[in-house]
């Protein structure tokens, strides 16, 4: 039976309710939102996905001549902020394609997966991620169908959010409890109940203490100006 003349949906309320919303939450899969919404109408409950930092692939947007702000402003929730940035940001995105365009004819390969030219997947990522912004359409089956054609339910550029959040909560710590000193890894895996190898992960570049480092000196940094705005005032 079609969904819109399902009159027999039950209430969102109780055991199966949740067992069905927890199992969506989990794996946010077209399989799951179907048994959901069928059952008891998905629309409106039904958060973003893509809750992106373009902080987490800075480096590849400005490879590609994309500024990071601007994807920012184009995930904004205000839609005077938001709308004109989408349009320069889809408008830069197409200059991309047209540039990797060049560079295949003129006979380069692998051009995406060497990151020499902005990939698909990057393409479409972006689009889901700004699509997702609209009210109206982020929560509704339309876009659930869009992300899971076109980028699939965990993307790439989605793990890459989580990785960068779990390193940027692991430097945050070892700063603040460490607020000097040499620190290993291993005590942060203590700290965060993971795995020294899992944090290891998290800095591939080897390059855990020095981050830590700097992580203190912004930490210091941000101290010191507020207390020179608090002499302002009280002067």
């Amino acid at each position: 039976m079609p969904y819109m003349k399902n009159k027999n949906r039950k209430p969102r309320s109780g055991e199966h309710y949740e067992s069905l919303l927890k199992a969506y939450e989990r794996e946010p899969s077209i399989t799951n939102y179907v048994r959901l919404r069928r059952a008891y109408g998905a629309h409106g409950i039904i958060g973003k996905f893509l809750d992106f930092d373009p902080l987490a692939i800075e480096a590849e947007l400005k490879s590609f001549g994309i500024d990071p702000l601007l994807v920012v402003r184009a995930l904004d929730d205000d839609e005077n902020e938001r709308d004109e940035s989408i349009d320069e940001l889809a408008f830069r995105m197409m200059e991309c394609l047209v540039e990797r365009n060049k560079l295949e004819e003129e006979g380069h390969t692998h051009v995406q997966s060497r990151r020499i030219a902005i990939s698909d997947s990057l393409v479409d990522f972006l689009i889901v991620a700004m699509l997702e912004t609209f009210d109206g359409i982020g929560d509704t089956a339309l876009s659930i169908l869009i992300r899971e054609r076109l980028c699939g339910q965990n993307p790439d550029y989605y793990k890459d959010l989580l990785v960068f959040r779990q390193r940027r909560k692991a430097l945050a710590l070892a700063a603040v409890r460490f607020p000097a000193g040499k620190i290993s890894i291993r005590k942060i895996a203590k700290l965060m109940n993971v795995e020294p190898s899992t944090v290891s992960r998290w800095f591939p570049a080897g390059d855990f203490q020095k981050q830590v480092d700097e992580f203190r000196k912004s930490i210091d940094a941000f101290r010191l100006r507020g207390e020179a705005a608090g002499g302002l005032e009280e002067g």
